[in-house]
C-alpha cells in the first residue's frame, strides 16, 4: 500500500513537471521566440514523455485543476510601463552607477511608474519579459535580456531606420479589445491604422468580438480581418507604405506553411522544391529543416501588401512602446471607460469614433516623435548591454538562475530535482537577485 502511495506521489510530481514545462513553453511562444505549434512537441522532448502524455496532462488540468499555473502568479502590467521596466533595466548601471537587483529595481520603479507590487512579483514580471539572472565568475548576478529577443529588436530598429531614410511612409496597425463589464456581455474589437500624417482615413473597424469574455486571442475571424485589409486599409494607404504590426494572430497566417521539424522527409523536400530552393537529395532531415528555417515563411497579409507595393514589418515581441497606434488605442479605451457609466453597445461605437475624431495630425505626430525617441533609447541600450557583458564574465557552469518561487516548497523542489536528473535537467533556486 505504501509502495502504491509512493508511486502515486511520484507520478503526481512528474505530471506537475510536465505541466510547468508546458506553461514555460507557452510563455516563450507568446514572446515570439518559438512557434505556437511546437509547444507540445518541445514539452515532450524536454520531459522525456510522449506528446499524447503532454496533451493528457494539460487537458486534465483544464477539467480538474490540481496544479497552480506558474503564469497565473504574474500580474498584468501596462504595456507602456513594461517598456519603461525594460529600458530601466538596460540603463540601470549607468543611471544608478551599480548593477540592478530586484530590490533596487523595485525602488526605482516606485519612483518612475508608481510600481506597488512585491519584489517576488517584480521578479516574475521580469522573467516573463524575457530576462534572466546570470551568475558571473566573481559570484555576482547580472540581469540580461534573452538574446533572441534582443536580436529581433535590433533587426527591427535597423530595418525601420532604413525605411525612414528612404522616405517611406510608416503606418502602424494595432488592435484594441473593449471588454463588456457584464459576465456574458458582447465585447468589441477595434482596428485602426495611423502614422505621422495622422489617422489613415476610412480605416477604422469596430466589430463585435468573437472571443469569450477574458480571452483576447480570437477577437476576429481571419476572413473579416483580410476583408478589412483589402477593402479599408490598402485603398487608403500612401504609396509604398511600410505597414508595422504587432504579433496579432491574424498576421500569422502563412501563405504556404513550412514543414515542421517532425514532418516527413518527402514533405520537406517537396516544400523546398516548390520554392525553387536547391539542396542535396542525400541530406538528412536536420539538414533539410535547417534550410527550411533559413527561408522564412511568407504570410498571406505580407503577400497581399506586396501586390500593392507596400512592405510588411513586425514589431519585436513585447515591445508595445514602439507602436504609436497602441498608445492612441489605449487612450481611446480610457476615454470609453470614463464616459460610459452603463454598458451600451451603440454608445461604445459612438465614443470610439468621437475620440478618434477629436485627434488631429499634430497629436499623432507628437506621439510618433515620442516613439522615435524610444527607438533611439533602445539603440543606445543595446550598445550598453554589449559593453556590460564584455566587462563581466559569466559562469558557464551555473549560468541560468530560476525564479525562487517556481515550486511551492523546498521539499518538493528536492523531490523534483531527483526526478529531473533522469532527464539530465536541473532546477536551480536562487535569491531575489541581491549581489
Amino acid at each position: 500500500m505504501a509502495r502504491d502511495k509512493h508511486k502515486k506521489s511520484y507520478n503526481t510530481i512528474y505530471e506537475k513537471i510536465i505541466y510547468n514545462v508546458n506553461c514555460f513553453m507557452e510563455k516563450e511562444a507568446d514572446l515570439g521566440l518559438y512557434d505556437l505549434k511546437q509547444i507540445e512537441k518541445r514539452t515532450a522532448a524536454a520531459t522525456g514523455c510522449t506528446v499524447a502524455t503532454v496533451r493528457r496532462v494539460v487537458e486534465e488540468q483544464k477539467l480538474f485543476p490540481t496544479f497552480k499555473k506558474p503564469a497565473d502568479a504574474v500580474p498584468k502590467i501596462d504595456p507602456f510601463d513594461q517598456g519603461i521596466v525594460r529600458r530601466t533595466i538596460h540603463h540601470f548601471h549607468i543611471t544608478e552607477k551599480e548593477l540592478p537587483t530586484t530590490e533596487k529595481l523595485q525602488k526605482k520603479l516606485q519612483e518612475t511608474i508608481n510600481f506597488q507590487e512585491s519584489k517576488r512579483t517584480l521578479g516574475r514580471i521580469i522573467d516573463n519579459m524575457g530576462f534572466e539572472w546570470i551568475k558571473t565568475e566573481d559570484k555576482r548576478k547580472i540581469l540580461l535580456e534573452d538574446m533572441d529577443l534582443r536580436l529581433k529588436r535590433i533587426e527591427y530598429l535597423e530595418v525601420i531606420e532604413n525605411y525612414k531614410k528612404e522616405g517611406r511612409p510608416i503606418v502602424y496597425v494595432d488592435e484594441l479589445y473593449i471588454e463588456s463589464p457584464q459576465p456574458k456581455g458582447q465585447g468589441f474589437v477595434v482596428l485602426q491604422a495611423g502614422s505621422t500624417f495622422g489617422i489613415i482615413p476610412n480605416a477604422l473597424l469596430i466589430s463585435k468580438a468573437n472571443a469569450k469574455p477574458g480571452k483576447y486571442d480570437n477577437n476576429l475571424n481571419y476572413g473579416e480581418f483580410e476583408n478589412w485589409v483589402c477593402m479599408q486599409l490598402i485603398p487608403n494607404l500612401p504609396e509604398k507604405s511600410v505597414v508595422v504590426v504587432d504579433n496579432l494572430k491574424y498576421f500569422n497566417k502563412e501563405l504556404k506553411p513550412a514543414p515542421r521539424y517532425l514532418a516527413k522527409k518527402y514533405d520537406m523536400k517537396e516544400w523546398l522544391h516548390s520554392k525553387d530552393i536547391s539542396f542535396n537529395e542525400d541530406w538528412y532531415k536536420p539538414q533539410l529543416y535547417k534550410l527550411i528555417k533559413a527561408n522564412r515563411e511568407v504570410f498571406i497579409i505580407e503577400d497581399i501588401l506586396a501586390e500593392y507595393n507596400h512592405s510588411f514589418l513586425r514589431l519585436p515581441p513585447g515591445h508595445f512602446d514602439l507602436s504609436p497606434t497602441k498608445v492612441v488605442l489605449d487612450s481611446v479605451k480610457n476615454y470609453v471607460n470614463e464616459k460610459m457609466a452603463v454598458w451600451n453597445t451603440d454608445m461604445v461605437k459612438e465614443l470610439v469614433k468621437e475620440k478618434f475624431d477629436s485627434m488631429n495630425t499634430e497629436d499623432w505626430k507628437e506621439i510618433c516623435q515620442k516613439v522615435e525617441g524610444i527607438e533611439v533609447e533602445y539603440s543606445k541600450s543595446d550598445l550598453v548591454i554589449d559593453l556590460l557583458t564584455d566587462e563581466i564574465i559569466p559562469s558557464y557552469e551555473n549560468e541560468l538562475c530560476c525564479c525562487e518561487d517556481f515550486f511551492e516548497s523546498d521539499d518538493e523542489s528536492d523531490e523534483i530535482n531527483k526526478i529531473m536528473k533522469s532527464f539530465n535537467m536541473t532546477f536551480i533556486s536562487v535569491s531575489d537577485g541581491k549581489a
